[in-house]
């Protein structure tokens, strides 16, 4: 598998320049290589090669709980009661 090499197109880097004057982050733009074609910028996998875990059953029955719930628009800590009912319901299902 052929290794990633993180880029960045050079108007993101032309962007951020201007955003963020100064000789650090001129050092630091000129030290990422320039995209080729298309892709405004590629990220990549970690250094040390570890790999994002899969969702726990429990990750995907709070998800698919919380999806379920009327939070959006409710402003921060709404989210906090219906939770707390996920997690009540997920032992109840698991006991």
């Amino acid at each position: 598998m052929p290794r990633c090499v993180p880029c960045l197109s050079t108007d993101v880097k032309s962007f951020i320049g201007q955003s963020y004057p100064g000789p650090s982050v001129a050092a630091l733009l000129d030290s990422i290589p320039d995209c080729r074609g298309a892709e405004p910028f590629r990220l990549c996998q970690a250094k040390d090669g570890r790999k994002t875990r899969a969702p726990s059953e429990y990750n995907l029955f709070v998800r698919d709980c919380l999806k379920s719930k009327p939070i959006k628009g409710r402003g921060f800590g709404a989210a906090a009661p219906f939770m707390k009912e996920c997690a009540d319901a997920w032992r109840r299902r698991h006991k």
